[in-house]
């Protein structure tokens, strides 16, 4: 929302001014997906990688809409690229602080992203466990992570006990959704 409301400060209230801050941060997301696939094969790999996330079939229309997903992307990308330069240089700090501070704003933007800071935290876990430094930097990071995003514990707690009132449909399966 402070996205929106710089962007309605700076060009005045129109559907086209609300759609600006996702839309940027979905244009940023394909660069930083360049950037990821360089990390891991070169040059033509972050070019294939860019090119998906542009024409993934998914991601346009969200990003339509609105919503927080062109900044979802953008920083899961940055998380992804993140956790790759502190994979590859476990001993630098660029790789930890950035992982650190994409993650605190991926949960901040949306509870569900949650998933993708776990999935990169366990890797990393996996990999730092040979080094007492790079153990020391996991925990770091994780505690700051934790003190971070504290203030969001109580309303996910409430949603989890108010869900039945949410209008979920539990008794059907995720399979038949998809």
């Amino acid at each position: 929302p402070w996205l929106h409301r710089v962007a309605m400060n700076l060009f005045g209230e129109s559907e086209f001014t609300i759609r600006i801050p996702t839309t940027v941060c979905y244009v940023l997301a394909i660069v930083v997906s360049y950037f990821l696939g360089r990390e891991f094969a070169g040059p033509t790999f972050g070019g294939l990688v860019a090119l998906m996330t542009a024409w993934h079939p998914s991601a346009l229309p969200e990003v339509m809409f609105a919503r927080c997903y062109g900044v979802t992307l953008l920083l899961s990308a940055l998380c992804f690229l993140f956790a790759v330069k502190w994979y590859r240089f476990p001993y630098r700090y660029q790789g930890v602080i950035g992982w650190t501070v994409t993650s605190i704003a991926l949960i901040w933007t949306h509870y569900l992203n949650a998933a993708v800071v776990l999935a990169t935290m366990a890797v990393m876990a996996w990999r730092v466990r040979v080094n007492r430094r790079s153990t020391l930097l996991l925990l770091a990071s994780t505690m700051c992570l934790l003190w971070t995003i504290s203030p969001l514990y109580s309303p996910l707690l409430r949603m989890s006990a108010w869900g039945k009132y949410f209008a979920f449909q539990a008794s059907v399966s995720v399979f038949e959704i998809i």
